[in-house]
């Protein structure tokens, strides 16, 4: 090989080279800030919002408390660390995931069903609660959306604080004993919806 051949390779050599740096350089710009930790194992329990900030959910868990994460169920709560979360079909388009003390004894419960109404008829709330009791009813906000709180009397629960909510179509309702509000008032604080509403059909 000439001298002429040897410049005309080793030129292109480098210009190679830096290409390549160049390219590297941009595509680094284009990820998204918050990406960055896709091979971290807490990144599938970051929601559509905490994304969006680049914020780290187990960051902001309470002491004394755990983070549950449901990705079929879209939603993710803390729970007292001594409970022990447990998921339970109930249905075709239905489930329940209950939060159960160590040890046994009563906890929380949250209930999911297909639900593609705006409001929350009589009909489905005497098939939830068929007690029929409804008591002391207020407005909160659950995830960004409004839900309804009310006490009632839950067979399996006694006597309950709960708080239901709509959401993509499903019906989120959250139950405590009436003792526990403490707890209610920290699940409802801290739950978050994993995606954006997407008019879900029933896939429970």
């Amino acid at each position: 090989m000439d001298k002429h051949s040897l410049t005309v390779f080793a030129a292109a050599a480098v210009t190679a080279l830096i290409a390549g740096v160049v390219l590297w350089w941009l595509y680094s710009k284009t990820v998204p800030e918050p990406y960055e930790s896709v091979g971290d194992p807490t990144f599938e329990l970051k929601t559509y919002e905490s994304i969006q900030n680049g914020e780290d959910d187990r960051a902001n868990i309470a002491e004394g408390y755990d983070l549950y994460t449901n990705g079929r169920l879209n939603f993710k709560v803390q729970y007292p660390a001594f409970y022990v979360p447990n998921e339970v079909k109930e249905t075709a388009i239905s489930t329940s995931v209950l939060f159960t003390p160590v040890g046994g004894g009563t906890g929380a419960q949250v209930y999911v069903v297909y639900y593609p109404k705006s409001t929350i008829d009589d009909e489905q709330f005497t098939t939830d609660v068929p007690s029929g009791v409804r008591e002391n009813v207020t407005k909160v906000m659950l995830g960004g959306v409004e839900a309804v709180q009310f006490e009632s009397v839950h067979a399996g629960l006694g006597k309950t604080r709960e708080v239901w909510a709509i959401y993509d179509n499903y019906l989120y309702e959250i139950a405590v004993p009436y003792t526990d509000k403490v707890i209610l008032d920290q699940m409802v604080s801290t739950w978050q919806f994993l995606r954006p509403p997407q008019a879900a059909t029933p896939s429970l």
